[in-house]
């Protein structure tokens, strides 16, 4: 039976990290409810190939590939079937001197409930290519008083028939290539923007 993960807090941590990447992974039938992540700096001196990855299974007699598995994606940050997530005060430095094996700094896929308030970056090569957050089918997002720095890419990229409700408020854009890239599949005015610095 899938048990219930539930109204955990993660409070002033400091990561330093060879080429980690962090999950936070629900099921598609019992979701993570209320995560908190407040005053957490990960730092990251190298990025690899994340692609044939896989969390850890938990158990050496669970041999095959979980329904939940996101660990080949190529993110900082991934969450995915998460109800209640507040993310506060995160500060993320890639550090990494070459520009390969590019990666989100938030990913999410099927997280609704959401709310980002303080995020900043600090990165030696920029991305060419990954958005600084990508999610796709997330619903009831609020972005607000974040500084994100993507000068060649957009800071929030939207996938998925099923966004809707998203805000972004009171952000400092101006030091990002642009401040929206949608798919073809999300649906007209799924995004609310206002308040926001743009160039």
């Amino acid at each position: 039976a899938l048990g219930t993960i539930r109204n955990i807090t993660f409070n002033n941590i400091n990561i330093n990290t060879v080429d980690g990447n962090c999950l936070f992974l629900g099921m598609p039938e019992q979701k993570i409810q209320n995560i908190t992540i407040t005053d957490l700096r990960m730092r990251v001196i190298n990025r690899s190939d994340l692609s044939d990855d896989h969390k850890p299974r938990g158990t050496r007699k669970l041999k095959n590939i979980a329904p939940n598995d996101y660990a080949h994606i190529s993110s900082h940050f991934t969450f995915a079937y998460i109800d209640g997530l507040n993310i506060r005060d995160l500060i993320i430095e890639d550090e990494t001197l070459h520009n390969r094996f590019e990666r989100n700094f938030i990913w999410a896929l099927e997280a609704d409930n959401v709310v980002i308030e303080g995020f900043q970056q600090q990165q030696t090569k920029y991305n060419s290519k990954q958005s600084v957050f990508n999610f796709k089918n997330c619903k009831n997002i609020s972005i607000r008083s974040c500084k994100p720095i993507s000068p060649n890419t957009a800071f929030l990229e939207l996938s998925g028939n099923l966004s809707k409700d998203i805000t972004l408020f009171g952000n400092d854009l101006t030091k990002v290539k642009r401040g929206l890239m949608l798919s073809k599949k999300v649906k007209k005015g799924a995004v609310y923007k206002f308040g926001n610095r743009e160039r």
